[in-house]
């Protein structure tokens, strides 16, 4: 490797390389963790994620927090203005995480004072761009915690608009 830094330093390091550093997580490196660490992080996450859907709520009804695979957490709000079509906080969501991390949509938290279950055009963009059926959903008005999963979701609504 010929390097103009090293050659006007005179030295040469043999070891550096071009090839990408694999990171490896302490469980593939065979580190055990510490009893019930990993439960209390997955229960930070979440509340982390409730929080921030609260305060995307802000002064509207209804506020979300989604986050991405690659862990990225983006908040949505409910958008309308003038005649144009509104925009649910879900959809908005979905749309920011995914175009800023280009990856699906692990987790979903709703926050809302009158959140029942979410409506069918927001759950098929939540379908379009999740990780897969199997994502959490998470529902809370400050008080109490709903969860469920998006395929959990998706058959309520097939249930509903039949009857």
């Amino acid at each position: 490797m010929n390097d103009p830094t090293q050659t006007k330093l005179g030295i040469q390091n043999t070891k550096r390389t071009t090839a990408k550093v694999r990171r490896l997580s302490p469980e593939q490196l065979g580190i055990p963790s510490a009893p019930g660490e990993e439960s209390q992080d997955e229960k930070g996450r979440w509340e982390a994620l409730r929080s921030a859907a609260a305060d995307a709520a802000g002064d509207s009804d209804v506020g979300v927090a989604v986050r991405t695979a690659e862990g990225e957490v983006v908040t949505g709000n409910p958008l309308s203005r003038g005649k144009s079509h509104n925009v649910h906080a879900l959809e908005l969501a979905v749309w920011k995480g995914f175009e800023s991390a280009r990856s699906p949509i692990a987790d979903v938290a709703i926050f809302g004072q009158s959140v029942d279950i979410l409506c069918g055009r927001c759950l098929q963009v939540l379908a379009d761009y999740a990780q897969d059926a199997s994502i959490t959903v998470q529902v809370t008005d400050g008080d109490s915690v709903s969860e469920y999963s998006l395929a959990e979701l998706l058959s309520s609504v097939g249930r509903n608009s039949s009857s």
